[in-house]
Formats: structure tokens, sequence, C-alpha cells
């Protein structure tokens, strides 16, 4: 394949100086001439998707460049006229300017959002805190209605002993759950019961919630008295309403409760029993509130 490096022009005062077997290569220097190469095919000057276009009478070609191409080859890129590069330039500078005033824009609307979520942060809790004012306040209504036909919690505990002889402390225990915070307890035990002494002798029974006597609206407890050096187990029955202990109000939860035995204050005590030969029953009842 003949390349630029191995073309040779030869000039015409020359060749009667060529040796023989250099002609003898062609049949005339018209032959050789003539296998010269294509310029355009065989070197392929033209880039860029550039036109080739070859001048055989002078053995020379020229480029005809793609649009945004220019130069001998096609190689050097069109550059846009000053006018247009300025055009350019104006809309660039618009776009920022108008990037700058949605970043503000932006900024300032998420500036609003956060006050606007503040602001209803404060008032959602607030309606928060009302609401659950008001829903305690409807429990309290519904519950008040029919206080004395709804039982809201129940247990009991019953037991059967031979006797019970302790003088002082928790004769009966159990826990109680308690469903709501603004109901009332009601507290029942029933046995028999003995205090004995040689000429006077008393005891007292009660109930205790938390380790604590009830408060309000009173004690639960029963008193006994024997003055007459008897040894009688009679029937008894400890019952009463408690709403709060000497700490406050009974809140909802679990709470212990049990029956206790001890000394009546400034008095004398006496030998104490408690179930003799019987069943006892411990009862709690969550009750509803009167208004």
């Amino acid at each position: 394949r003949l390349t630029e490096k191995n073309i040779v022009i030869i000039p015409a005062d020359v060749l009667p100086f060529l040796l023989k077997s250099d002609v003898n290569e062609a049949k005339n220097i018209q032959d050789c001439l003539a296998k010269r190469s294509d310029r355009c095919r065989d070197f392929e000057p033209c880039q860029n998707n550039g036109e080739c276009h070859l001048n055989s009478a002078k053995n020379a070609y020229a480029c005809i460049c793609a649009k945004d191409y220019r130069g001998r080859y096609c190689s050097i890129p069109h550059l846009a006229p000053v006018g247009e590069f300025r055009a350019m330039q104006k809309v660039v500078a618009n776009l920022q300017s108008q990037n700058e005033q949605f970043g503000k824009m932006l900024k300032d609307t998420k500036e609003k959002l956060n006050k606007t979520e503040e602001k209803f942060g404060v008032k959602l809790q607030g309606t928060q805190e009302k609401l659950k004012k008001m829903e305690e306040k409807l429990k309290l209504q519904y519950l008040g209605k029919g206080c004395n036909r709804r039982t809201l919690g129940y247990r009991y505990h019953s037991t059967h002993n031979r006797r019970q002889e302790q003088e002082h402390g928790s004769i009966a225990s159990m826990t109680f759950r308690k469903k709501y915070a603004n109901t009332v307890l009601r507290l029942t035990y029933s046995s028999n019961i003995r205090v004995f002494g040689s000429r006077h002798a008393t005891a007292r029974w009660y109930f205790l919630i938390d380790g604590q006597e009830c408060r309000t609206p009173t004690k639960v407890d029963i008193a006994v008295h024997n003055g007459n050096g008897g040894s009688n187990h009679n029937p008894a029955v400890l019952l009463g309403i408690c709403e709060a202990t000497n700490t406050g109000p009974i809140g909802k939860g679990d709470h212990t409760i049990s029956v206790n035995v001890g000394d009546v204050p400034r008095e004398r005590s006496g030998d104490r029993s408690s179930n003799w030969e019987s069943t006892s029953l411990m009862e709690i009842q969550e009750m509803c509130p009167q208004f």
C-alpha cells in the first residue's frame, strides 16, 4: 500500500539520468505517476466526519468539515461567535440568579413551616391535655351513674381454719388490682373472733391497704371488749368503704390488702383468737364513687 512516505515526485529534468533498472519497474514514467495513491482513500486525512475531495490535476486534496469543526484536517472544534457566547453567559447568569432566588424562597418556606409546626405542636399538646381532662371527666360521670348497681372489680378469699391464735399482725391478705383511679373499694371480712382476759380485755380487727389504714371516709375496723372473763367466739363482720389512706387516694394498679388484729389504744389487751373452727371470707370490690 502506498503512503505519503514512500511516494517520490521525480522532476522531468532528472528522468534522463535514471538507471535502467529503475525504469524497468514501470514501463514509463507516466505509468509510475498513474499508480500514485489516492490520498483521500489511503490516508483518510479528514477527521470528525469531514469529507475529503481529491484534486487529481494538482495531486492534492481538500477537507470539507462538518458543522462543529474547522481546520485543514477538521481537527479544531468550531468556537461559537462572541455574540453567541455572551448571550450564553447571560443565560447562565440568569439561571444562577433564579437558583439563588429559589434557594432563598425554599429557606423562607422551611422557616415558616418550622414555626407553623412549633405553633401547631403547642396547640396540639394543649388540645391533648384538654381531651385527657374531658375523658377523665366523662369517665367519672359515666362511672357515677348507677353506682349502687355496678361493680367494676371483685375478688374474694375464703379459708377454713381450726383456729388462729395470732395476737398481732395480719390474719388474712391478698392482692387486688384496681382498674380505675377515681373509684372506691368496698372491704369485707367475716369470721368469728374472741378476746379473753381475767377481768377486762380488748382487741381490734382492722383493714390495711399497702400497710396503711383507711382515712377517707374513715377507718374500717371493729373493737371488741370482754369484761366478764368469758371465752366466747362470736361471729363478726368487718365492713367498710375506703377512698384514700393516710398516704393519699388509692390509685389504679395492684394493692396489697390485709385484715389485721392488734391493740385498742389506751385499753388493756387480752388473748385473741380468730376464725375458730369456721370458714372466713375476705371480699374486695371496686365500686363507683357517689356524687
